[in-house]
């Protein structure tokens, strides 16, 4: 199962995930001499970008021999006789009709975790930007926000985006660590209910970003530590 710690936390059953599906944890540390602070047990590691041959890619670590359990499976359960199946040709990649950081409207979009999953991990409205590495694969590509983050919100099928949309004068990027105030009318992340008026009126530190997705911790009078969720599309940085 493909997650990263805030999907984990926040939106899947843990209890029944951790220590009972093999998990692939996207955790991005940029680097894979430094070490993801979360242990779900994982059996596969997505650190950042990494290069081949000049192209972004995915870096990914294993730490289970699946080579080797696939092959022992085969081995016990395949007879010599039986014929082996046919080579599935690899999918065509689908002509570029998208490039790096172009805003584009989602509108209840399906966001999928890889190019290939079958299932959505989300939907998203809004604007959110073309990922630095814009190939487009099975009719998926790449997106993030905010423009320019390294960091891949997920994929969507290019067929279901809304288009380009033009964009006024872009937002400040927001980081861990900032300190961010509350717009009015914003909601807590994948929630309708309005926010209480106290809440506008604090200055927020921000503990977490994946994504869009922030984590409010602290005020800055250091009295209040709400630690919840919000689109980082309500925020305005200080």
């Amino acid at each position: 199962m493909y997650a990263n710690p805030a999907w984990l936390e926040s939106y899947y059953q843990k209890e029944r995930i951790v220590e009972k599906r093999d998990i692939w944890l996207a955790h991005w540390t940029e680097s894979p001499d430094y070490p993801s602070g979360y242990d779900y047990g994982q059996k596969m590691w997505q650190w950042g970008i990494d290069s081949i041959a000049g192209k972004d890619v995915d870096g990914d670590i294993c730490f289970v021999d699946y080579p080797a359990i696939t092959a022992k499976w085969y081995k016990t359960h395949i007879k010599a006789t039986d014929k082996p199946s046919e080579q599935v040709k690899p999918a065509t990649p689908t002509v570029k009709t998208y490039k790096a950081g172009e805003a584009v409207q989602l509108s209840n979009t399906a966001l999928y975790g890889s190019s290939t999953t079958s299932q959505p991990a989300n939907h998203l409205t809004g604007t959110y930007y073309i990922h630095t590495a814009d190939d487009v694969l099975n009719g998926r590509i790449r997106i993030t926000t905010p423009k320019g983050c390294s960091a891949v919100t997920g994929w969507v099928k290019v067929i279901d985006i809304g288009g380009k949309t033009a964009e006024s004068k872009p937002a400040a990027e927001i980081r861990k660590g900032d300190r961010v105030q509350i717009k009015q009318g914003a909601t807590w992340y994948g929630e309708t209910n309005p926010l209480k008026d106290w809440l506008f009126e604090k200055i927020w530190i921000v503990t977490e970003v994946v994504g869009n997705r922030a984590v409010l911790g602290k005020d800055t009078n250091d009295i209040f530590d709400i630690q919840s969720p919000i689109d980082i599309k309500y925020l305005i940085k200080k």
